[in-house]
């Protein structure tokens, strides 16, 4: 039923993209803990206020989308083009979360850690988005978007805006960022084309793309073993264990791209950057409580 709140609790998760918004809320958590150890109340307000712009940010996303998302079969079932959510109601969630979002941020971390939270609302929706109309290449300053967050948490602790450590694992989630995006077209680049998006598939062809999606998928994994050059891993056990990581994440990047020279294997290429991820944030929030 439409109008049960089942379904409609659904569509406000997928006008949000909440677990998408909620992995977004957990690079702020890796920030904090490379500062330090405490468990104050700034902790939940960087996490709480991450997770709430995040989620304004992707409606306010979908509602700026709304028309291309109608022509595209990847989108065209999302809340707004299937009309299971109307455009004003869109943006009086945007409102709600983004105003809620701030609020947090102000009241229980640090104006620096608000003003980047401001920043990277803009950067995403303002420029960023629109940018992706003119631009075929504006997935490269939109990796801003995900420098950012960890930034967020590390200031929220109390760490200083430009230390070399966190601007080097800002450097690493903005390379991430990049493939990660790009893994999508090498799917559904087809479809940004056919929606009037300029996409790098009309660039490059599929071989190129997915040799220059490898090797920034491979930055990926270089980036990461900076960490220890520049003592952002100080543990032998951890030094051992992110090598160990980056080689079973680049074993598995080559296989998914070119086990098979035809076809891409989207599934296990998705899977094991997220996994890299994910292991680079819990080993670097795990040392601070081995140090």
């Amino acid at each position: 039923m439409k109008n049960s709140p089942s379904f409609l609790l659904n569509s406000w998760l997928e006008l949000t993209k909440f677990k998408l918004s909620f992995s977004v809320a957990l690079s702020p958590v890796a920030g904090y803990f490379m500062f330090g150890t405490d468990f104050s109340s700034s902790l939940m307000g960087v996490f709480v206020g991450t997770l709430l712009l995040a989620t304004g940010v992707a409606a306010l996303n979908q509602y700026q989308e709304r028309q291309v998302d109608g022509k595209m079969p990847r989108t065209h079932k999302r809340p707004i083009p299937m009309g299971l959510i109307s455009e004003r109601q869109a943006l009086l969630g945007v409102s709600v979360l983004l105003l809620l979002g701030f609020l947090v941020l102000w009241f229980f971390t640090t104006p620096i850690t608000t003003l980047l939270g401001f920043i990277n609302v803009i950067w995403y929706n303002a420029i960023y988005t629109p940018l992706k109309k003119i631009s075929a290449f504006a997935v490269i300053p939109g990796g801003v978007c995900g420098a950012l967050p960890p930034m967020m948490g590390w200031t929220a602790a109390g760490g200083e805006l430009w230390h070399p450590k966190i601007v080097l694992l800002a450097l690493f989630f903005f390379v991430w960022q990049i493939p990660h995006f790009w893994l999508i077209l090498l799917k559904y680049g087809q479809e940004y084309t056919k929606a009037g998006l300029p996409s790098v598939t009309a660039i490059w062809n599929q071989k190129q793309l997915k040799s220059i999606t490898f090797i920034w998928m491979l930055t990926t994994g270089v980036s990461a073993l900076l960490l220890p050059v520049f003592n952002m891993v100080f543990v032998l056990t951890l030094k051992v264990l992110l090598a160990l990581f980056t080689v079973v994440y680049m074993y598995y990047i080559y296989q998914s791209l070119y086990k098979n020279a035809e076809k891409v294997n989207f599934r296990e290429a998705f899977i094991a950057i997220n996994i890299f991820l994910i292991s680079i944030m819990t080993l670097l929030v795990v040392q601070q409580f081995m140090a």
